[in-house]
């Protein structure tokens, strides 16, 4: 809105100075108008009086050739006193002697007339070439005038031109005024709009943060806190509330997940006495049951040793992935009741698998319809594993610890410190056992401290109320398609070569 204010004030600026800039022209052009008509106005005055002092020098002169005229000529009272005969002679030798005759320069009617006609024709001569004067100074100031009345009409437009420009910048300006009026009208109801969305958007958020006491630990340890750890606000409240939201969702989806899993257990007891279903499911070991199954076996190639399996997704599927087989008609098979192992070498469309024959038997080998399973993937949620109890793997606890991360690593999946509704399993490695004077055995007891117990036991009730799956670190060895004897030792198990012949062995360690 600032940006806006300024550009207004830029352009009414601008307007401004055009308009004053216009004016400043105007009222030049008019001085220069004005000056040059009373210049011409001067100049037609001085013509004027000039042309009077030509006349009246003229009209001198008539007279004084009249008077002159009648000297010469003479009047009968004047003809008989010498005296004025001789004071005329006298005139005219002086002034007209030189148009007189030389032989007789008395005066006679004739040498009169001559001299009045010659003198005539001069002055009609010195008249013609006044008037010529006066024509030429009459057309002069017609041309003047012309000029003058050009050059005020030329002014005359030119002052239209400017007052035009000038009417055209304040329609502009009101037109402007009117715009940014609006836009200001616009904007402050868009700030408007924004404040109570502002406010909607606070009030969402007060009832998002409510939700902090239904999660579970690990997820309120990365609840977004209202501060930042430096005292300060926290940078974006609709980022917070955004994740604070994600992590509903979150364990929404790991709670509906834990109902579906226990209402496929339950419907799949098929018995109406809840007593009764909870002696099934206690006597039932959680690590050692099959809750559903993840494909069907389309085909067997036995020349290549591979089947081709459909699962409805393959999303987060990896090459190495191992599968067990089972048979169909038992819907919630135990994990040893397996009849074979298939492993995940490529995939071929987005629901179809090729796979490897890891394992099998020859007494009840693997033929289509059969399915697979595994506690090691699912397609909704990425494999995290929780590993409590002392490793035993032969070696120092905490290097076997990081050895046994490193193979849930390798499989794609991650290890938490915590149980949470996201954990896809636990698997308890145990507590220290004394093998008679094993001195080794004796070496992880002294390691054992009641915190790494107690950790222990309350990681083991926290599945158990969430309803996650725990196994033995066995059966979580076969799952990984590996056996305990070929990792009890101070290296990591050293990978198959995907391109020997698999043997048939039951007992073979992958």
């Amino acid at each position: 809105m600032a940006a806006n204010n300024s550009n207004a004030v830029q352009s009414f600026s601008i307007a401004l100075i055009v308009f004053v800039m216009l004016t400043f022209i105007l009222a030049v052009t008019t001085y220069l108008f004005y000056k040059k008509a009373d210049e011409n106005f001067k100049l037609k005055e001085l013509a004027e009086t000039k042309a009077g002092d030509e006349i009246k020098k003229r009209t001198e002169a008539e007279k004084n050739r009249v008077e002159l005229v009648k000297e010469v000529l003479g009047f009968p009272e004047d003809t008989t006193n010498p005296d004025i005969l001789k004071r005329k002679q006298n005139a005219i030798d002086d002034v007209y002697g030189k148009y007189l005759e030389q032989e007789t320069l008395q005066p006679t009617y004739s040498n009169a007339v001559t001299w009045l006609s010659s003198s005539i024709d001069k002055h009609y001569e010195s008249m013609k070439s006044q008037q010529n004067q006066k024509d030429n100074f009459a057309a002069d100031s017609a041309k003047q005038k012309r000029d003058h009345d050009a050059e005020l009409e030329r002014l005359t437009a030119s002052r239209q031109a400017a007052q035009d420009d000038l009417e055209k910048l304040r329609q502009e300006k009101q037109d402007y005024e009117q715009k940014i009026a609006s836009q200001i009208k616009s904007l402050e109801a868009e700030r408007n709009d924004a404040n109570e969305r502002a406010r909607r958007h606070s009030l969402l958020g007060e009832e998002i943060a409510k939700a902090l006491p239904y999660l579970s630990v690990d997820r309120r340890k990365s609840w977004p806190a209202d501060t930042a750890a430096d005292g300060g606000k926290v940078a974006a409240d609709e980022a917070r509330d955004e994740r604070r939201v994600a992590l509903m969702l979150e364990e929404m989806r790991e709670r509906e997940k834990t109902i579906n899993r226990l209402n496929r257990v339950v419907a799949q007891l098929r018995v109406a006495d809840p007593t009764l279903q909870k002696t099934v499911l206690a006597a039932t070991p959680q690590d050692d049951r099959v809750d559903g199954f993840d494909g069907r076996i389309l085909s067997v190639n036995e020349l290549d040793r591979t089947v081709l399996v459909s699962f409805g997704r393959t999303t987060g599927l990896r090459a190495g992935l191992k599968f067990n087989v089972y048979n169909p008609r038992d819907p919630q098979p135990q994990l040893a009741s397996k009849k074979a192992v298939v492993e995940v070498v490529a995939i071929e469309s987005d629901s179809l698998v090729r796979c490897r024959v890891r394992q099998d038997s020859i007494t009840d080998p693997i033929i289509p319809g059969d399915v697979v399973a595994t506690s090691l993937w699912s397609p909704d949620t990425p494999l995290e594993v929780v590993i409590v109890g002392l490793v035993p793997l032969g070696g120092d606890p905490d290097a076997d610890r990081t050895r046994l991360e490193q193979l849930v690593q390798r499989i794609g999946g991650t290890v938490g410190d915590m149980v949470t509704p996201t954990t896809t399993m636990v698997v308890d490695a145990g507590v220290p056992q004394i093998r008679g004077a094993d001195a080794e055995g004796q070496s992880s007891r002294k390691q054992w401290t009641a915190k790494q117990k107690e950790d222990r036991i309350r990681q083991l009730e926290a599945a158990k109320q969430m309803g996650i799956k725990v196994m033995a670190i066995d059966p979580f060895m076969e799952l990984l398609g590996l056996q305990m004897d070929s990792v009890r030792s101070n290296r990591l198990p050293v990978p198959v070569d995907p391109r020997a012949a698999p043997a048939r062995s039951e007992n073979l360690a992958f």
